[in-house]
């Protein structure tokens, strides 16, 4: 799409990615071509939460929290890990939602 004059973002809303993804692939692409980008590995930070996924799932399942602080708590309980609410929130939405 870049080298028919599409700009970066429109090419990005058509591919349903952010500009900067888009940007970020065509600077890969010029370095490498297409053998750049098959050999590149985008790494997503996955939450330690997702260690305990199923144990949490379990509790929760068994036992469901009224709000995200009693969920705060609970997970603080039963994993060691202090999360706030929002970081919580995103957690259970990608988990159960």
């Amino acid at each position: 799409m870049i080298s028919q004059k599409v700009t970066h973002h429109q090419a990005a809303k058509l591919a349903g990615v952010s500009r900067a993804t888009a940007q970020r692939y065509v600077a890969i692409y010029r370095e490498g071509a297409v053998v750049a980008l098959q050999q590149f590995h985008w790494c997503k930070p996955v939450s330690e939460m997702m260690q305990h996924r199923e144990t949490l799932e379990e509790s929760f399942g068994k036992n469901p929290p009224h709000t995200l602080a009693e969920a705060c708590a609970r997970i603080k309980e039963e994993t060691g890990l202090e999360r706030r609410p929002t970081q919580v929130g995103i957690f259970l939405k990608k988990c159960w939602i």
